[in-house]
């Protein structure tokens, strides 16, 4: 009985070991995830109740056409803008996950390539 014990410790480390291996592996460097997302952030505007700015960051272009920000960005806004170049949209607070801090939002006719959520390696 002892043996099985240890045969299934035993398999269960090398089962974890083997799992995080990937993990590791495909990390990129700063640099490589940038050259990933550049051509799908967008910068975004926080606006008050009189169309003041009261905040600004910036968001990622989904594939669903969505744009992800932190909520810390958006809190307390009452109106949103996004833009990319010269571009600039009213966005709506689409959902929001205060717990993670993520927010969607969505500006109809925003232009831009989504962050490509499927690997390329």
């Amino acid at each position: 009985m002892r043996g099985n014990i240890t045969s299934v410790v035993c398999l269960i480390a090398a089962a974890f070991s083997l799992v995080s291996i990937p993990i590791y592996a495909h990390a990129l460097a700063p640099a490589q995830v940038f050259d990933k997302v550049k051509d799908s952030i967008v910068v975004l505007k926080t606006l008050d109740a009189n169309s003041n700015l009261k905040n600004q960051g910036s968001g990622v272009l989904l594939p669903s056409g969505k744009i992800a920000t932190n909520c810390h960005v958006v809190e307390g806004g009452a109106s949103y803008q996004v833009g990319r170049g010269k571009q600039l949209l009213r966005a709506t607070l689409y959902a929001e996950d205060g717990d993670k801090d993520i927010c969607l939002l969505d500006a109809k006719g925003i232009t831009g390539k989504p962050y490509p959520h499927k690997s390329t390696h």
